[in-house]
């Protein structure tokens, strides 16, 4: 994967993740190429490093191994383009990593969410030039109210878009976020924008204020576990977006009768957790899985943020340049950091 420096190989700088528990490196690889017509080659400007990639760095993740130079999440310039390309050097885009394939088994089954054949940039996000084949990778134009740090959040956003669909968050319903990350955040105002009433579930006080300013009408924190069952907040839709295998057990205390749970987020292989089956038949609770998301959502989530109708105040806390991003999994676990994005051009 990669070029050692002094070969007389056009290269460029990248940070490579070698195994499981390893540092991350700076390392050169060589520069990409267009290869097909539908090709682009960015410099990419921002790479968003989050959650599951500090979790397949530290523990492991069922989707993501090493060796490899992480990241999908990137926005940056097109500097070369096939003929087929829907880009043209000089445009400044972001790429939906996930479009559907259409034909795996998922796609055939109605779930394009869960589609077998995603892509990623090549060599991945956290390098200074990657090839992004549009075949299997979308992208769009970055809208000039955004810069690309932004950008890179319409993945993330429209992950929530998701989980609030599958959720049936709607006008007039109880919804219970937990977790304080930038999805949650997100999910709080996603929710709040479609007319319901929304907890958060938060445990440091920085977080639980940037609940409350994107409009979650009440804040949670870990008193939630002295709390009585009759003097839990009942929700019809409960969000785990906190990553806690644990919370999972709150989740269903706050579930009302007939309320959905969203299984949000992703856990260590070979995660368990007990599950009280008699509120599931005799309250007919609704457990469900949200992952990715389905097609028209990107763009939808990209038109938000242009829009200024959900916001990334408190949510996009940190930034690192590509050198400093060998710190990028230290820095995205640090307490006062919400997301984080490397900037390899900065």
């Amino acid at each position: 994967m990669t070029a050692p420096p002094g070969l007389g190989l056009a290269t460029v700088r990248a940070v490579e993740w070698a195994a499981l528990g390893e540092p991350l490196r700076l390392v050169d690889v060589p520069r990409p190429e267009v290869e097909q017509p539908g090709d682009l080659v960015l410099d990419v400007h921002a790479a968003h490093f989050g959650a599951a990639l500090r979790r397949a760095v530290t523990v492991g993740h069922p989707r993501i191994a090493p060796p490899r130079v992480l990241g999908s999440l990137v926005a940056g310039v097109v500097t070369a383009a096939g003929d087929d390309a829907p880009a043209r050097p000089g445009d400044r885009v972001v790429v939906d990593p996930h479009p559907p394939c259409g034909t795996c088994d998922a796609c055939r089954r109605g779930v394009p969410a869960v589609c077998a054949h995603t892509a990623a940039p090549r060599p991945g996000g956290l390098a200074q030039t990657v090839l992004v084949r549009t075949s299997r990778c979308a992208v769009a134009v970055v809208p000039d109210t955004l810069t690309f740090a932004e950008a890179v959040h319409a993945e993330l956003l429209a992950c929530v878009l998701e989980a609030a669909d599958r959720g049936g968050v709607a006008g007039g319903s109880d919804v219970v976020v937990l977790g304080s990350g930038p999805l949650a955040l997100l999910a709080v105002q996603v929710s709040r924008r479609r007319g319901a009433r929304v907890t958060c579930v938060a445990r440091r006080p920085a977080r639980a204020a940037a609940a409350r300013r994107h409009g979650a009408q009440a804040v949670l924190d870990d008193a939630l576990a002295a709390l009585d069952d009759d003097e839990v907040p009942q929700a019809d839709v409960v969000l785990e977006m906190s990553g806690d295998p644990a919370a999972l057990a709150t989740a269903f205390r706050l579930a009302a009768p007939g309320a959905r749970v969203v299984v949000f987020s992703g856990y260590p292989p070979g995660t368990t957790v007990p599950v009280p089956v008699n509120r599931l038949h005799y309250d007919g609770l609704h457990v469900v899985g949200s992952y990715h998301y389905r097609p028209g959502l990107f763009g939808r989530a990209l038109d938000l943020l242009a829009a200024g109708d959900v916001s990334l105040e408190g949510i996009l806390t940190h930034r690192l340049g590509l050198a400093d991003a060998v710190r990028a999994p230290d820095v995205s676990g640090d307490p006062d950091c919400v997301s984080l994005v490397v900037e390899p051009h900065a």
